[in-house]
């Protein structure tokens, strides 16, 4: 599912992608990416400290959840995001509020899986907002890190050695 504002070529849009093996099969990978409530102990940021599922139970697509995250160690805030593309063992991608989308990909491979993580933000730009753009695109390069981070936990929550061949891209990605 392309992002609600993607068609417009004048929007301001920032994101990365880090891909990486993972010496584990995509079903012992999907428990960990597939639940939201396990997020806090997958997210290589730290940002999301307790996750809720609205009504209680995951359903796939159409799931929306609740997220009490912690920016910079000081910033609380509650975000709200709805899971939008959801293929068992292959793809999960959930979007928070309007403007950003994040999404696990997994391709099988005779080592493990090749696992890409995707991030794409295009933030609201009207006003003062237009005026952060530069940290946009700073937090933007702080998300990659942060992601190889959650690639690295992923891989250990599921008893793997660490990722390798790891690659970062700092291009916006598609998300279809």
């Amino acid at each position: 599912m392309a992002s609600p504002a993607s068609s417009d070529p004048d929007q301001f849009v920032v994101g990365c992608s880090v891909r990486a093996v993972i010496a584990a099969s995509p079903e012992q990978l999907w428990a960990w990416i597939a639940d939201p409530t396990r997020h806090p102990q997958l997210a290589g940021s730290g940002e999301p400290q307790s996750i809720k599922i609205v009504g209680d139970r995951m359903q796939g697509m159409g799931t929306h959840f609740e997220s009490q995250q912690k920016v910079m160690g000081v910033v609380r805030y509650v975000s709200h995001s709805e899971v939008v593309g959801f293929e068992p063992n292959r793809r999960f991608h959930f979007r928070v509020g309007d403007h950003a989308d994040w999404d696990f990909l997994l391709e099988p491979r005779d080592d493990g899986t090749l696992v890409t993580h995707r991030h794409r933000f295009e933030p609201p730009t009207q006003g003062l907002m237009g005026l952060i753009k530069p940290i946009q695109r700073r937090r933007a390069q702080q998300n990659a890190a942060s992601m190889v981070g959650t690639l690295e936990n992923l891989a250990r929550l599921v008893g793997a050695a660490p990722p390798t061949r790891i690659q970062v891209s700092y291009e916006p990605p598609m998300m279809d």
